[in-house]
């Protein structure tokens, strides 16, 4: 068995509202809790999540424990703040040939593929109808005709269908689907969804109708192509496959989402010349058409590309490219607003940091654009973050999540209440590798306002000391809480008053005028759509 590597290639190979002049900086950065140590035995790494309606979140990743590779699982049901203990969902049967792929349907039932062990591996399947409390047996879903699968991706639909696709590893290469309409139970004979013999990189989407959307890299004469076809019948048959890029490249690798709507868009590029392209279909794969989002402006080694959608059919897409050939990558983002016929110009996110790699997207029901990457351009691999809630019109100033110096392929996931969960790999240590987590947390919110003395007399010495309180620590540039009386011409107070980023209160006086009759004057404070109060009474 080869030596287990944590973190995938880290080569540059790596991943609109039209007229936007888009703009890091301008938000306020997310509260993230401290990154808490998964797995926490130093062998593991190539991690997935996927959480369910709930709000349950599901965790697999690899276990290179020596003798044999494995893929745990652990799961939180109280967002994040607690773990279950890692279990060995796969007796052991597992390779360090790629991430396993884990998928949840609308009632929480959880859905784990992943590449078997050996020379010619399998695709193997479990899954869980009680929260992950057990798994089934492991099951072989391929079968693989000529010895040897690659892959795989996962999907499930809103009708509870799994669907699976993989490549052979040898001769002829074709891409199959294989599908569970019984909870995983049982599997369907596979199906071919390529002819040529040279796929390779296979994704698999279902959209709102059950249609199943498969795209894959053709590569039979050496010439790779980015290739598409459809299953309007539950998988039982797929339309003949479709080039839908436009020349040949010599790496492909494409990614693909699908818009509220089911229009398709799938995003490629070509190494080594160094554009990021876009084929946008908005007739069920019928047609598509082809869009250079980077408008020959990249040179060499862009590329990482990763595509995603909004609830409001907002196309986004990231990717990490050399613009300026000093040996440096950034990342960028170009968006879309119209279906993909057009898209932004390309605008840096990460600043000055000139090490991005490894970026992942994902939206919030929100509308939020959220967005980590890794980047090295202290020397050491650091998870960052940075995030939208204007439609991409400002970003916030990136911030380090991981806060170490071996952190490495992060993987993001939005819950239903849209806070941001991030996985990554860290090997600081050197050769041990452990899955960590850490989670976007609500901005904090008044939870009371006091005043001290409560009664005072009213002139230069009647003053009194008001103490406003968060439900929790203050973010970064700390919390601007504003502050109101009720009556100007018998108590007065700052306009605002901070509570410094980390701490959870902070005070301000309360400055009273003399009075002819006594007054109860109501002092409140608000912040983040919250508002306490408190009465003073200032006596003659």
């Amino acid at each position: 068995m080869s030596h287990f590597k944590p973190f995938l290639h880290q080569s540059v190979r790596c991943t609109a509202f039209l007229g936007l002049a888009l703009a890091v900086a301008a938000q306020s950065q997310v509260l993230f809790t401290p990154p808490a140590n998964l797995s926490n035995d130093g062998k593991a790494g190539n991690q997935q999540i996927a959480i369910d309606p709930s709000g349950n979140i599901n965790v697999v990743w690899l276990d290179n424990t020596p003798g044999f590779t494995a893929v745990f699982f652990s799961r939180s049901s109280d967002g994040g703040a607690t773990f279950s203990s890692p279990q060995n969902i796969s007796n052991n049967q597992a390779d360090l040939g790629g991430p396993p792929q884990i998928a949840v349907d609308s009632t929480g039932n959880i859905y784990v593929a992943w590449l078997g062990p050996g020379g010619t591996p399998d695709i193997f399947f479990t899954g869980s109808s009680d929260g992950g409390a057990t798994f089934s047996a492991p099951m072989i879903i391929s079968n693989q005709p000529s010895g040897g699968a690659r892959g795989p991706s996962m999907a499930v639909d809103s009708g509870g269908n799994i669907n699976v696709v993989w490549w052979g590893a040898f001769a002829p290469r074709i891409l199959f689907l294989s599908r569970s309409s019984d909870g995983g139970a049982t599997f369907s004979t596979p199906v071919s969804v390529s002819t040529s013999g040279g796929a390779s990189d296979g994704q698999v989407a279902v959209d709102s109708g059950g249609n199943i959307n498969a795209v894959w890299c053709e590569g039979l004469t050496g010439n790779f192509q980015v290739t598409y076809s459809r299953s309007v019948d539950g998988g039982a048959s797929f339309a003949a496959p479709k080039t839908i890029s436009t020349f040949a490249s010599d790496t492909c690798k494409p990614v693909m989402a699908l818009d509220p709507a089911g229009n398709i868009y799938v995003a490629w590029d070509t190494q080594p010349f160094g554009d990021i392209y876009v084929s946008s279909s908005i007739d069920g794969g019928a047609t598509f058409s082809v869009t250079d989002i980077t408008n020959k402006t990249a040179i060499a080694n862009s590329g990482g590309e990763r595509i995603t959608t909004d609830l409001n059919g907002n196309i986004y897409v990231v990717w990490v490219q050399n613009p300026s050939g000093d040996n440096h990558t950034y990342l960028f983002l170009s968006q879309s607003s119209d279906e993909g016929s057009a898209f932004s110009t390309p605008h840096n996110l990460s600043s000055n940091l000139g090490g991005a790699d490894e970026a992942q997207i994902a939206t919030g029901l929100d509308s939020s654009i959220n967005i980590v990457w890794q980047d090295n351009a202290s020397g050491n691999r650091q998870i960052f973050f940075t995030q939208s809630s204007d439609g991409g019109s400002t970003f916030s100033t990136p911030q380090n999540l991981s806060n170490d110096s071996g952190a490495g392929n992060p993987v993001i996931a939005m819950d239903p209440t849209s806070n941001v969960n991030v996985l990554w790999a860290d090997n600081t240590s050197g050769s041990n590798s452990d899955v960590f987590f850490s989670r976007s947390e609500p901005p904090p919110t008044v939870t009371s306002l006091t005043l001290d003395p409560s009664s005072v007399l009213g002139g230069p010495l009647g003053s009194s000391t008001g103490t406003v309180t968060l439900s929790g620590p203050a973010p970064a540039g700390g919390a601007q809480v504003a502050l109101f009386s009720s009556n100007l011409s018998a108590a007065t107070v700052p306009g605002t008053v901070t509570v410094p980023a980390g701490a959870t209160s902070a005070t301000f006086t309360v400055n009273t005028s003399v009075v002819v009759i006594s007054a109860s004057v109501t002092i409140s404070a608000s912040y983040n759509t919250t508002t306490q109060s408190a009465n003073l009474d200032i006596l003659l």
